[in-house]
């Protein structure tokens, strides 16, 4: 799945249309000001004598106004000054998750916070989605979903740790939105007066999740494509792969990358105009009646067209993964249009396609 797929910008959009789902409490979009008590400077004094069980803060980091680059991620520009607090919670005796909060001066704060989501199962804070929000006044929270392996989809690390897939599952956003509240009222002299989750895809699940197990963290959550029937999902993923794969070879691709565009080119000219509108989107994929047999190479492969064996691959991406013994379908196949579509940084497409 594609990390970080849902940027802040579209997160912040719906909310300032009020996707809220508390009632009878007026809002603004005014500068708030602390009046329960004076914020705290932003330094380990900030938190002398604070305790909350299982928290452990680790540093916390005047940061300047401008750009900051992190490990791990591209630079992050146009910053206003805030204060960096990084820390750690343990929810369990095999549990650590690793979170960050970003909290700007007061005077620049509008009173609320925004947790952000995680993708695949990536231990990456969203530090995109993060910066976005403290652009745009909120306070930011962001963790690792609890593990700190350097391959994630591996799932190794779940293997013998059943409380790590707990955290990953739903328990590590709540454990550090729940402690992020209490720093921030700590630090910046008043509780956040409005808490909000945006995420997609995994990030999508983990609203979900917060939404079904603790409705009380959020006022308002913005789940995008949320990968909520995980079984399903992976045997979707699994069927992709397997079908772009000849046996005993996980490294090459039947159809090669640099083809995807000619499909979805192909794609969009036949089906773009279905919705009555010619703008290069297929509207719904679904309607769409491509036969993918058009692209079919006459004379040996070439760079604009597929050889029969790239085109059975195709077709059986297009077909959906079904039961054997009832035909039920297990997992929507690969939409068309979507061909091209890429994500992270290996340039292949989203939907399952991992070479």
């Amino acid at each position: 799945m594609k990390k970080n797929a849902l940027h802040f910008g579209d997160c912040a959009l719906a909310l300032v249309f009020g996707i809220a789902l508390s009632a009878g409490r007026a809002d603004t979009n005014a500068t708030f000001q602390a009046k329960v008590m004076a914020p705290k400077t932003c330094s380990a004094a900030g938190l002398t004598g604070f305790k909350l069980d299982g928290v452990r803060v680790k540093s916390i980091t005047e940061t300047p106004a401008g750009n900051l680059t992190l490990p791990g991620a591209p630079m992050l520009t146009n910053l206003p000054a805030f204060c960096r607090v990084e820390a750690v919670v343990e929810t369990s005796s095999d549990s650590q998750i690793n979170f960050e909060i970003w909290l700007p001066a007061v005077s620049n704060w509008n009173g609320k916070l925004v947790t952000t989501g995680n993708g695949g199962y990536s231990n990456a804070l969203n530090y995109g989605d993060m910066a976005e929000a403290m652009r745009k006044g909120y306070v930011a929270i962001g963790g690792d979903t609890g593990h700190q392996t350097a391959t994630p989809d591996d799932l190794l690390w779940g293997v013998g740790h059943p409380e790590k897939i707990i955290d990953w599952g739903a328990r590590s956003v709540h454990s550090i939105t729940e402690a992020g509240k209490r720093i921030i009222e700590r630090m910046q002299g008043t509780p956040a007066r409005r808490a909000y989750f945006c995420g997609c895809s995994t990030g999508g699940h983990q609203g979900y999740a917060e939404i079904q197990r603790y409705p009380k963290d959020f006022d308002g959550v913005i789940a995008g494509a949320p990968g909520n029937n995980r079984v399903r999902l992976n045997a979707g993923f699994l069927w992709q792969f397997l079908s772009n794969h000849n046996s005993n070879d996980n490294t090459t691709p039947i159809i090669p990358a640099w083809k995807l565009p000619l499909i979805t080119r192909a794609v969009v000219a036949t089906c773009d105009a279905r919705d009555g509108v010619v703008d290069g989107v297929v509207d719904d994929p679904r309607t769409c009646d491509f036969d993918p047999s058009v692209l079919l190479c006459r004379n040996g492969d070439a760079d604009n067209c597929l050889t029969a064996t790239q085109l059975a691959a195709l077709q059986k991406m297009y077909a959906c993964p079904k039961t054997p013994r009832t035909d039920e379908q297990i997992h929507p196949g690969w939409p068309k249009s979507s061909e091209a579509l890429t994500g992270g940084d290996n340039g292949f497409p989203v939907f399952g396609w991992n070479p």
